[in-house]
C-alpha cells in the first residue's frame, strides 16, 4: 500500500495503474487511521478539502472506493460525495462524520453512500475496506449483473445498496447497521425492489442477480 498527497491546486500525485481508495479527511490523526485499515492491494491517495478531492477525482487512476469526511475546510464533504456520484455511479463511499444529524444522514443515504459517526468506526471501516479490496474476487464478480438489474428493474439507489450488501454477503438481520437506517426503513426498501424483480424473498433476488 502506498498513501500519498494530492496538491490542491494542481490535482498532482504520485501516478498508479493500480486500485485506489480515495481518503478525503482534514484530521491528520484519522486519515492516518484510516490509511492503516487500508489493505495491500490498494493504493491510498490522500487529500484534505473539497477542492483537493475534485482534483484527485480528475486523476487518471481507478477508484476502488472513497471515505469522506463531511467538516472540510472549503466546504461539505457532501460536495465530494455528488462529484463521485456524478463520475463513478456504483463506487462504495462511505461518509465518516463525528456529526449525527438526521437530515444529513437522509442527504448520505440518498446519494447511495454509508454513514458512519466518529470515534467508532472500526468495525463498519474494516468491513467497507474488505469489500473493496480487489483481492476479495467474491464481493467484485456481480458488478456488471448489478448494474444490469439496477436498469432492468428501475430500482433506486438504496434498493441497489441493499441488494449490493446481499450479495457480498451481508446477512438480512445487519442490514439495518450497515446501511445505518432504521430496520423499518430496510423492511420498505426490501418490499419495494421484491415488487420490482418479481421475487418473494431477497434470497430468491439475490439468485437472480447471480444468474444474469
Amino acid at each position: 500500500m502506498t498513501a500519498y498527497m494530492v496538491d490542491a491546486a494542481t490535482g498532482d500525485g504520485s501516478p498508479t495503474a493500480s486500485p485506489v481508495a480515495l481518503i478525503v479527511e482534514d484530521d491528520r490523526e484519522v486519515a492516518r487511521a484510516v490509511v492503516r485499515r487500508v489493505p495491500d492491494s490498494l493504493q491510498t491517495v490522500v487529500v484534505a478539502s473539497v477542492a483537493e478531492a475534485l482534483g484527485a477525482m480528475a486523476m487518471p487512476v481507478p477508484l476502488a472506493g472513497a471515505v469522506v469526511d463531511i467538516g472540510l475546510p472549503d466546504g461539505s464533504g457532501l460536495k465530494v460525495v455528488e462529484g463521485l456520484r456524478d463520475k463513478h455511479p456504483q463506487l462504495p463511499v462511505m461518509v465518516l462524520t463525528a456529526t449525527l444529524d438526521r437530515e444529513l444522514i437522509n442527504a448520505v443515504h440518498a446519494l447511495g453512500a454509508e454513514y458512519v459517526c466518529k470515534p467508532d468506526f472500526d468495525e463498519n471501516l474494516q468491513s467497507f475496506l474488505h469489500r473493496i479490496d480487489p483481492n476479495n474476487q467474491g464481493d467484485n464478480r456481480f458488478v456488471a449483473a448489478l448494474e444490469e438489474a439496477t436498469t432492468r428493474f428501475r430500482l433506486t439507489r438504496r434498493e441497489t445498496r441493499i441488494l449490493s450488501e446481499a450479495l457480498d454477503g451481508v446477512p438480512r438481520n445487519r442490514l439495518a447497521e450497515v446501511l445505518g437506517v432504521s430496520e423499518n426503513t430496510v423492511k420498505t426498501q426490501i418490499r419495494s425492489l421484491l415488487d420490482k424483480m418479481s421475487q418473494s424473498s431477497l434470497s430468491d433476488a439475490v439468485w437472480l442477480v447471480r444468474n444474469i
